[in-house]
């Protein structure tokens, strides 16, 4: 991945991204449609779009997010990525299979000792040099891209 004009490249990832706040948006979105769906059939469970939410929010805070986030990722000039995690340990990664430029955005898939992370990142979450930065690199290191 390294070039001769590429650069080590940091990667401050906010605590909150645009595609998990988006999550919980859309689980609103399914449990409004259901209740909508369930008034049409009064015999029916009252609450089964609540209970449909809260067990979709469940199952993204229990297990989608389970372990420490990740709170910043450096790229040095090898192609190397140095993650921090929340709880405050460093874990070097390696670029897993799933990670592509996506449109204006970029998906990022992690494999570390300690398991898979990912991180979805848009215009909303990075400033656009950085995000165009990462693109470049991703690229030129062969990452997919998709429309």
């Amino acid at each position: 991945m390294s070039s001769p004009g590429f650069d080590a490249l940091t990667l401050e990832i906010p605590h909150r991204l645009l595609a998990e706040r988006a999550t919980v948006a859309l689980v609103a979105a399914c449990v409004l449609a259901i209740e909508i769906v369930a008034t049409r059939y009064p015999e029916g469970p009252a609450g089964a779009g609540l209970v449909a939410g809260m067990l979709l929010l469940a199952w993204d805070r229990l297990w989608v997010r389970r372990g420490p986030r990740v709170e910043a990722a450096r790229l040095d000039k090898e192609g190397h990525w140095l993650l921090r995690f929340s709880d405050g340990g460093t874990r070097p990664g390696v670029l897993a299979r799933g990670s592509r430029v996506l449109g204006s955005s970029v998906v990022l898939r992690w494999r570390t000792a300690v398991g898979a992370r990912s991180a979805w990142l848009t215009r909303q979450d990075l400033d656009a040099d950085r995000l165009r930065r990462l693109t470049v690199c991703l690229l030129s290191s062969g990452a997919r891209t998709g429309a």
